[in-house]
């Protein structure tokens, strides 16, 4: 009979079969997309090293011989690699954070150095060349549109003084938070020197400005070394045997590791921050499951009043009520196959489609976490059966007279309600309740569990506004009626939702869920970054900083012969701001609070064998720690 039903009266179902297809494929769309945006990232974080074997990596610390210590492990590095049989070839790589301007239009790019062995790079040149003077650049196309210019064109470059580059190249890579742009090593080489020349009065974070530039402290460029083997697959053996020799050299400043190890390390870095994106996304399409698990429900509703006759008979030729009911269910079950069968693949290919034409990261391949689509698809299975599952117990109320008659006999309509409005009670007090304890904050909880009892608590709530539906939409129905009676069409289309509320109300909470999903959303999407700005402002709360008597003035006075001008006092200390500096500060309007502390005297510390950094040391007062961190 179900076979029969889907096959004979398939213009019933499409209504069912859609829902359930649009559901599936929205929740399998947005894994397999989120599952293949993530991997793209993680792949564009080191992408320019995806054709290296080994890198040797180096890195520019805050120190007074940072950049000797840079220098003279890559010219060690690159002697060693000389001399290695099993190093085919080898060439320096640096990234630096820039903008490019032409006009009045400005844009972020991130530096790359280009390289000059073919079998290292990384980069499609879609037209022109890559550049080979330390004047010329190769841009995105994005870029490029976006700052007007084409090959030929000339941009200017903030990192370097008095900088103009002709645009040589263009690529097509796209997908990138930060978009690449490609210039010599000479060219960086320059903006290494005019970096700003470092305080070494300040104890900086070594991981500061990696965004800026990778593998440095932020005093210069980072640069490491890209190495091709002979044979790829020695990659390992080769990056343990230079390890070996640079440590029995004393090569302390370089450190080969395979290429893979290079990217799973950017990869990893790179992870978090925007998580609960993809989590507010995942409940969205979770939401979208339920959407249509709901109008599976009204759609079987709707087909059962359809077929009233059709039960009837089949009651009264001895049908029994579990026949019945493993009817309804057996064509939701086969309807919800279908959904699921259709669905799944529709939603890989939507995110294929998306990943192709919006963020082009299907060239780093179509990644489809096959365990979650599975268990999406018997979520839309289950949903379906879920849904089909009060129509079909409804179904199976139906009694012979009552069909052949035509009249609609609703029993037990007075306890029902009751019952109704006690669950719908029950729901919206334990949800109130527990976003109640949520809100609390208890201060032994792990971090994640305020945010799970909330989202627990609304949850419950909104299964309540839901389920309370039915019972509110007749009176709501009822009273635009009486509003509208002189006008006979409204007066008659509310009266007639009003007479069946359950299905009136079931239609509303498919429409309360598709503005509620909406609007959860875009107030997520802004508490988000609310968030983000608010953590941000506690954990670095200090708007300016000053400092004073970072260096010595010059020791001879071009007007009055030695200087007169000292920052040291009669012990020879760096004397720092004066006495009522402080209080200037403070009285100054918009400073909400300052506070004074002072560093010492750069000091050598020992940190191992022929490793020594010069740094201050620094002793926070109590009237500065609570401006540092809340």
């Amino acid at each position: 009979m179900t076979r029969r039903e889907v096959r004979l009266h398939p213009t019933r179902f499409v209504a069912l079969v859609s829902a359930l297809v649009l559901a599936v494929g929205f929740l399998a769309a947005t894994q397999v997309f989120m599952a293949t945006e993530s991997h793209a990232s993680q792949a564009r974080g080191a992408l320019w090293a995806s054709r290296a074997d080994v890198v040797v990596e180096t890195h520019l610390y805050h120190a007074p011989d940072a950049r000797f210590d840079r220098d003279t492990a890559l010219n060690d590095a690159e002697a060693l690699l000389a001399r290695d049989p099993d190093v085919a070839y080898y060439e320096r790589f640096s990234q630096l954070a820039a903008q490019v301007s032409t006009g009045g239009t400005l844009s972020g790019v991130m530096l790359n150095s280009v390289v000059s062995h073919p079998g290292l790079q990384w980069y499609p040149i879609s037209a022109g060349r890559a550049p080979r003077t330390a004047r010329e650049i190769m841009l995105t196309t994005t870029t490029a549109r976006q700052l007007g210019v084409g090959l030929g064109g000339t941009v200017h470059l903030d990192v370097v003084r008095n900088a103009t580059l002709t645009v040589v190249g263009l690529t097509d890579q796209q997908g990138w938070q930060t978009a690449p742009a490609y210039v010599t090593m000479s060219l960086l080489l320059e903006a290494d020197k005019e970096f700003p020349p470092p305080n070494y009065q300040i104890v900086a974070d070594p991981f500061a400005k990696l965004a800026t530039t990778p593998f440095s402290s932020g005093d210069g460029i980072g640069i490491v070394m890209l190495v091709k083997a002979s044979d790829p697959s020695t990659a390992t053996t080769l990056a343990g045997r230079l390890r070996r020799e640079f440590l029995q050299r004393v090569i302390l400043h370089a450190d080969p590791k395979t290429a893979v190890e290079v990217q799973q390390e950017v990869a990893t870095s790179g992870l978090g921050g925007s998580s609960w994106l993809g989590s507010l996304v995942t409940v969205s399409a979770a939401m979208a499951l339920v959407v249509g698990a709901i109008t599976v429900a009204t759609t079987f509703g709707i087909l059962i009043a359809q077929r009233r006759r059709q039960i009837g008979l089949l009651r009264a030729v001895g049908a029994s009520r579990g026949q019945i009911a493993r009817w309804f269910l057996g064509e939701s079950l086969l309807l919800g196959l279908v959904g699921a069968v259709l669905g799944t693949p529709a939603g890989v290919g939507a995110a294929a489609l998306t990943s192709w034409l919006v963020t082009n990261s299907i060239g780093y391949g179509l990644v489809v976490p096959w365990a979650r689509l599975g268990l999406i698809a018997g979520l839309g299975v289950f949903a379906a059966l879920v849904a089909a599952a009060v129509p079909a117990w409804e179904a199976t109320r139906i009694t012979p007279l009552e069909a052949l008659a035509g009249v609609s006999v609703t029993g037990g309509s007075g306890r029902r309600p009751v019952w109704h409005g006690l669950t719908v009670a029950a729901l919206v007090v334990a949800g109130t309740a527990t976003v109640a304890v949520g809100l609390r904050r208890h201060g032994s909880w792990p971090a994640m569990t305020p945010v799970v009892l909330i989202a627990a608590g609304v949850a419950l709530v909104g299964v309540g506004v839901l389920a309370a539906a039915p019972l509110t939409i007749a009176p709501v129905l009822r009273g635009v009626a009486r509003l509208a009676r002189r006008r006979p069409v409204p007066a008659l289309a509310a009266a007639t939702a009003a007479h069946n509320p359950i299905r009136s109300g079931a239609t509303a909470a498919m429409l309360i869920l598709a503005f509620g999903l909406i609007v959860t959303v875009q107030v997520a999407a802004a508490t988000g970054s609310a968030a983000a700005v608010t953590r941000l402002d506690e954990r670095y709360p200090a708007d300016v900083s000053l400092q004073s008597a970072i260096q010595e003035p010059e020791p001879v006075d071009m007007a009055f012969g030695s200087s007169p001008i000292s920052n040291r006092d009669a012990n020879g200390m760096l004397v720092g701001f004066s006495s009522d500096a402080l209080h200037n500060v403070r009285t100054t309007p918009g400073v909400e609070d300052a506070g004074l502390f002072r560093t010492s005297e750069p000091v050598t510390i020992i940190a191992g064998l022929q490793l020594t950094v010069v740094f201050p040391v620094m002793a926070l007062t109590p009237a500065v720690q609570p401006l540092l961190h809340h």
